[in-house]
């Protein structure tokens, strides 16, 4: 397993929340609260295949964004793009996000990219890394 400590993953958490909340969807009280000491309690309540998931819905509109945050070995695949794919139509959600600790597999990141191209899906993929914290709310950055 990668050397993400459970500070990284709160606080990548943190900053996804805070993005999806810029992009307009709601972010349920409970989870605006939730501190490091919570998260890492209640971690376990949102595990799925070494990950969670959640589900967020648009303030203001019916959509709804699935969030896939997931810690792997190595690359994300094709077969893991396919099944969050599938997740995504059974909950009919139309845009996904996938945070992982590893990059895309050439196979998958082609998958993710005929997906947005040939669908009404919308995925994005992000490295926990890359969202540690938020650049948009740094002091020098001006508001979008």
């Amino acid at each position: 397993m990668d050397s993400l400590s459970e500070a990284d993953l709160y606080s990548c958490f943190r900053t996804t929340l805070e993005m999806v909340e810029d992009r307009g969807y709601f972010i349920p009280k409970e989870l605006k609260e939730t501190n490091q000491e919570s998260f890492k309690e209640n971690f376990s309540r949102f595990r799925i295949d070494n990950g969670f998931v959640l589900l967020l819905t648009s303030c203001d509109s019916e959509g709804k964004l699935l969030i896939y945050f997931t810690r792997h070995e190595k690359a994300i695949s094709s077969e893991d793009v396919k099944r969050f794919a599938t997740k995504m139509g059974e909950e009919k959600v139309f845009n996904g996000i996938l945070i992982s600790n590893k990059e895309m597999s050439p196979s998958a990141d082609k998958l993710v990219k005929d997906i947005n191209a040939e669908s009404n899906f919308h995925v994005e993929h992000f490295l926990i890394n890359n969202l540690l914290i938020n650049i948009t709310h740094h002091d020098l950055v001006p508001k979008h």
